[in-house]
């Protein structure tokens, strides 16, 4: 099984070059018990300007995460 951190990070670091080549990068995910991590890591590098995201449609699942 994936590690959903990692595979998060993963694909934030393909978004990233995908900026870079002034591309955009859609990830979806659900929202298990690791939708706490992964919005805490998307928070944390929104927060030290690594990328910004947007969440275009929330469960309460995210939103609680």
């Amino acid at each position: 099984m994936t590690d959903p951190v990692v595979s998060a990070t993963v694909q934030l670091r393909a978004a990233e070059l995908a900026g870079q080549l002034g591309g955009q990068w859609n990830y979806l995910t659900t929202c298990g018990p690791d939708a706490t991590q992964i919005k805490a890591l998307l928070i944390r590098g929104q927060e030290e300007g690594w990328w910004h995201f947007e969440v275009a449609c929330a469960t309460d699942g995210w939103r609680d995460a």
